[in-house]
């Protein structure tokens, strides 16, 4: 796992949340995926954003990970009703939290 293989690891304990603003297709963050125990609550890359405040599913951010793709590729259907995913090409958005993006061009 490139930069991991000649480091020492520590996982955090599971109480840990994490936002992190790179991809699963990105290798150092992809390994940070599949060697951490952290809650991610959110991911910013450049396909877009994904958040889910209970946390985002583990097993998926480790398919991603293994896959090294984009967060646009995960699985809708692994987000609690509090979980989002919004793609750079959407537009006027409506998020759970009833907050609503709107394009301004």
């Amino acid at each position: 796992m490139g930069y991991y293989d000649e480091q020492t690891v520590i996982s955090a304990p599971v109480s840990c949340r994490s936002l992190h603003e790179a991809s699963c297709s990105n290798n150092f963050f992809a390994d940070e995926i599949l060697l951490s125990s952290d809650k991610t609550i959110a991911i910013i890359d450049g396909s877009g954003v994904l958040a889910d405040s209970v946390g985002l599913n583990r097993e998926e951010l480790v398919r991603l990970a293994k896959l090294r793709v984009p967060v646009s590729n995960f699985d809708l259907s692994k987000l609690s009703k509090e979980g989002y995913l919004v793609k750079v090409e959407d537009q006027d958005v409506k998020l759970p939290c009833q907050l609503q993006l709107v394009s301004l061009s």
